[in-house]
């Protein structure tokens, strides 16, 4: 999502991530802030935190697809 400062952005993504959760659409749901300057490694990390697992692989490719394995 993108949008303004304030917006309810976060709001909203909570709301259906809870939907989602609920529904057992997935087996997880991960919520993570991505910033304008966002760096993939960063946020491919976080999501691996939230799955409980971490990532040995040196390349952005490398680690989405054990991301999306996962």
């Amino acid at each position: 999502m993108v949008g303004m400062r304030g917006s309810g952005k976060s709001t909203s993504a909570r709301v259906v991530g809870k939907q989602v959760e609920e529904s057992k659409l997935f087996d997880k749901v991960v919520m993570t802030i991505v910033s304008q300057d966002a760096k993939v490694r960063d946020i491919q990390g976080q999501i691996a935190d939230h799955l409980t697992f971490s990532l040995a692989e040196e390349t952005e490719l490398g680690r989405a697809l054990r991301l999306s394995h996962r």
